[in-house]
């Protein structure tokens, strides 16, 4: 019976993989507009959604994705609610789609009957894009809790104050942007105070918080309500008027502090440090142990790491052009790795992606502005 039943089975497989072929070979023939093209395309959707949707639920996904090399933080996963996870779910499962359809059913990947099966092709193709999406719901997550944690923090006239912002004739976005303008008070409380309140916003749990910086549940409700307590009396004593000069300046802290956050900068005693070693680095570059760094050119008065963090502009002839290039490179990477050695889990957004350059360039510029000494003085 058991003979049977396997046999029984090949036959079923060999017969499915036979008509899958036939169809990706319609597909290919036809393109991906194709009735064909959705039909099939709407299969595999079908298919994935509940096999991530398990594999999330689970945890699995944290082992698979470690097996081929694109490691995720479980307790990123673990953050995220129901909602959020489908939210993720499908976000992935759309994403792989589109690859799929441009790499392995038209691209140079194709697909070859006689391999894996096309729907545990596609689910793989679902895992390795994973990370990527659960970084973007992640990042999405942690900006919306914290926002609610600032909500919550507003007294009666900042609601009416948001409220106003969402009249017509103004931007709608503005009235989420003028909640988030309560960033600016958790410089008032101390830092120890801002990262309670930033876990909680991220969705811990008061003992996980607790052991997060080694206090008791009750010592951590105790310092929430106390910093709480500070930023309503804050904003009682602060005007409510909100400038377009204010807004501009709230917006772009904002954008500044989503930015650090994408690079693992969730704090402004991290920024100040990691902008310590970049800055320690620009006088390195100035010792005569680093001469082709320091002078990368004869006609060029500035060593290499002042040239990219200061945006200076060099016209660099033609035939210099590769070996400046990868001097640019050189000097961007020991800054890297120099700020690695004090923060591992410090990164570039997508650290495989060309443009370590420009990234450096950014992510200096964000950690000049946010501790920027308007914004550091009140810590003091």
């Amino acid at each position: 019976m058991s003979d049977s039943h396997n046999l029984s089975r090949g036959f079923r497989d060999e017969a499915r993989l036979r008509s899958e072929a036939e169809l990706v070979r319609v597909v290919r023939d036809k393109g991906s507009s194709s009735q064909e093209a959705q039909l099939l395309m709407t299969r595999l959707y079908r298919y994935a959604i509940p096999v991530m949707r398990d594999l999330v639920k689970s945890g699995q996904i944290v082992n698979k994705v470690m097996q081929i090399g694109r490691p995720i933080p479980p307790s990123e996963l673990r953050r995220l609610s129901d909602v959020d996870q489908m939210d993720l779910v499908m976000d992935v499962i759309a994403e792989a789609g589109r690859l799929f359809m441009s790499q392995f059913l038209l691209g140079e990947q194709r697909w070859r009957p006689g391999l894996a099966s096309i729907s545990t092709t596609f689910i793989n193709a679902c895992i390795r894009e994973f990370p990527s999406g659960l970084r973007k719901v992640s990042r999405a997550a942690r900006l919306k809790a914290l926002n609610e944690v600032l909500v919550d923090a507003m007294p009666d006239d900042v609601q009416q104050l948001t409220a106003a912002t969402s009249s017509e004739g103004v931007d709608p976005e503005r009235q989420t942007l003028a909640k988030l303008e309560l960033m600016e008070v958790l410089a008032r409380v101390t830092e120890r105070e801002r990262h309670i309140l930033l876990l909680h916003g991220a969705g811990l749990t008061h003992g996980e918080i607790a052991s997060a910086i080694d206090a008791t549940p009750d010592a951590v409700r105790k310092m929430l309500a106390r910093a709480r307590k500070k930023i309503r009396k804050d904003r009682a004593r602060r005007s409510i008027d909100l400038t377009n000069e204010e807004f501009t300046k709230t917006t772009t802290l904002i954008e500044t502090w989503q930015h650090l956050q994408q690079w693992g900068v969730g704090t402004l005693e991290m920024a100040v440090t990691i902008k310590g070693i970049i800055d320690n680095a620009r006088k390195t570059f100035e010792d005569s142990r680093f001469p082709a760094l320091y002078r990368p050119s004869p006609k060029i008065p500035h060593n290499m790491l002042d040239i990219i963090l200061d945006h200076i502009d060099v016209d660099v002839d033609r035939e210099d052009r590769v070996s400046w290039m990868s001097k640019r490179a050189r000097v961007t990477r020991r800054v890297l790795d120099a700020i690695r050695t004090e923060f591992p889990d410090v990164n570039r957004p997508n650290p495989h992606s060309k443009g370590a350059v420009s990234d450096l360039q950014q992510f200096y510029d964000s950690l000049k502005l946010a501790c920027a000494p308007e914004e550091t003085s009140s810590l003091s």
